[in-house]
């Protein structure tokens, strides 16, 4: 050690020490690892398809423990694709005074777009022949089927295209056991 001198390429934080007292190393061998100027990234690890979607720059949120939202920024989409999994590393950058512990688990979103969207929940839909339809409500109680374009999808909720607007009244669900011109019961209105 008395013959020895490390010298890190910048400032930080030790966050890992490989390093053996005794052990000989070879050139370029990682001694220890360097959170460099207290730069904390989230290494989130993202499906090879959604790639072409993510670039430098665009909102991140993560969860830590606690349920703690801490936001960051998109710094740099990993070059590489694992062949094992499928996904690549996208490196987001946490602002330095709010962030997790360094090197637990972590889980996050990633903003790839944000528009505004008429959406109506998945039960809505009734597919019938190929055709995605709704079915909604006139002033007169009276079903109407809807030819409708889908769009984007989550969990819940479908984004419509075209075929009907946002002052429809669209039936939530049960739309599969409704035919033309039925008359319905809107809940919670009184008789």
């Amino acid at each position: 050690v008395d013959q020895t001198t490390i010298v890190a390429v910048d400032d930080g934080l030790i966050s890992s020490r490989s390093a053996q007292l005794g052990a000989v190393v070879s050139s370029g061998t990682e001694l220890f690892r360097l959170v460099r100027q207290q730069r904390v990234e989230w290494q989130a690890e993202v499906s090879a398809r959604y790639l072409p979607h993510i670039i430098q720059g665009l909102d991140a949120e993560i969860a830590s423990p606690g349920d703690r939202r801490i936001e960051g920024n998109v710094r740099l989409v990993g070059p590489t694709v694992s062949t094992d999994t499928g996904r690549a590393i996208v490196y987001v950058t946490l602002p330095p005074e709010d962030h997790p512990p360094v090197g637990i688990y972590v889980t996050g979103q990633i903003e790839l777009q944000s528009t505004s969207a008429l959406t109506v929940p998945e039960t809505a839909l009734v597919f019938r022949d190929g055709i995605n339809y709704v079915f909604t409500v006139d002033a007169d109680r009276r079903a109407a089927r809807v030819r409708i374009e889908t769009g984007r999808r989550n969990s819940a909720e479908v984004e419509i295209l075209s075929g009907i607007d946002r002052s429809a009244s669209v039936v939530k669900s049960g739309g599969a056991f409704l035919s033309d011109k039925a008359l319905v019961r809107v809940e919670g209105e009184t008789q």
